[in-house]
């Protein structure tokens, strides 16, 4: 029994001085991927929406011709554009962020639907974020699984929407 208390000190030992306190790459906590999102719009090619309960997929970018995100101070504006009968049509929904610390750590659906960050990635102006909660309406566990690219100048639905200059 000694043996084995003293075997385990010793894993939790060396477990403590191999472990780094630095945040990975990609992490929530990694501030200068963040810094640059507020009043910018990024071209979504993938918004992927899973329900672990009924293990059903969505990916909103496939429904829609474009979808963009546009960051703005605490909000977030989602904008879909779809071309119907030879005209542009656009959709919104707005969302609020919650930045902490330098960090964007969730984003709140609506009133009742908080998706935290679960993951975060920003590499040569593609960002890969996950996200997840559980639903409110339905009470199932969610992920929202978003691949974007930063535009150099906001799209014509999200300036509109976004009160930002196109």
């Amino acid at each position: 029994m000694k043996k084995l208390f003293t075997l385990s000190v010793l894993a939790l030992t060396i477990g403590f001085t191999t472990t780094s306190c630095e945040s990975p790459e990609g992490s929530i906590a990694d501030t200068s991927a963040q810094v640059d999102m507020d009043r910018k719009s990024f071209e979504v090619s993938s918004y992927e929406v899973y329900d672990h309960d009924t293990q059903m997929n969505e990916d909103l970018a496939d429904a829609n011709d474009h979808v963009y995100l546009t960051f703005k101070d605490n909000e977030v504006f989602m904008t879909k554009e779809n071309l119907e009968n030879g005209n542009v049509h656009f959709r919104f929904d707005e969302f609020t962020s919650n930045f902490e610390g330098g960090a964007l750590q969730g984003i709140y659906l609506d009133e009742y639907n908080y998706m935290k960050v679960a993951h975060f990635t920003k590499s040569n102006g593609k960002v890969v974020m996950e996200l997840e909660g559980v639903d409110a309406d339905n009470g199932h566990f969610t992920t929202i699984f978003v691949v974007m690219d930063m535009l150099s100048s906001h799209p014509a639905g999200a300036a509109q929407i976004s009160g930002l200059p196109g």
